[in-house]
């Protein structure tokens, strides 16, 4: 009995260290697996970037078997798969270009509070006449219709005149009143003239209504 006892005992024993044998042998299995993972990660990993930058260079270095289309495919998959930090789309530059915008926000309400852009145009515009006035105010030869061009020359620079009062008045007002001051222009300037000089006060109306067209819509 003491024999069959301690023979079994030997059994176990060796029975346990087949298990443990077993157990030591899935344990290195798993350990090469999980290595052998994590290689080919790094693998991948290492091949990614050379896969993106070699995209272009590969669609030029195919033999002749690649079409165009083939090729503009793969430039494409490159700029989609590189991300690129200049373009606008990317969140860095668009957070860059909100905060610009609103910048230049603040600053077009400061200016508008303090200044008329409205009024600084219509003032320009008058400088620039009343210079193209001096000019042709300057001594002229006499010639046959010399009695005209002063009435003329004096109906503009009644006109650049009442422009300059009522720049600070709505648009409709403005033409309202320029056209009445016109009106007024032409009926004291027809009334001393004879039939022959009539063919001059067509061109005096339009050089009037041009210098009006102008000065109302820059």
């Amino acid at each position: 009995q003491q024999q069959q006892q301690q023979q079994q005992q030997q059994q176990q024993q060796q029975h346990q260290q087949q298990q443990q044998q077993q157990q030591q042998q899935q344990q290195q299995q798993q350990k090469q697996q999980q290595q052998q993972q994590k290689q080919q990660s790094n693998r991948s990993e290492e091949h990614r970037p050379k896969q993106m930058g070699n995209v272009a260079s590969a669609a030029t270095a195919q033999p002749a078997g690649l079409t165009r289309t083939q090729q503009k495919l793969m430039l494409q998959r490159e700029h989609t798969l590189v991300d690129d930090e200049n373009n606008l789309a990317h969140p860095r530059n668009m957070i860059r270009l909100t905060r610009e915008l609103e910048r230049m926000g603040r600053e077009y309400r400061c200016v508008k509070r303090y200044r008329d852009p409205m009024m600084e145009s219509l003032l320009r515009c008058t400088e620039q006449q009343q210079k193209q006035q001096q000019k042709q105010q300057q001594p002229q030869p006499p010639s046959a219709g010399s009695s005209v061009v002063p009435v003329a020359s004096h109906s503009e620079s009644l006109l650049a005149a009442g422009a300059t009062t009522t720049t600070t008045q709505p648009h409709w007002e403005q033409r309202q009143a320029a056209h009445r001051r016109h009106l007024q222009l032409l009926v004291e300037h027809n009334r001393p003239q004879t039939s022959p000089a009539q063919t001059n006060t067509g061109g005096i109306r339009w050089s009037a209504g041009a210098f009006l067209d102008r000065m109302l819509n820059g």
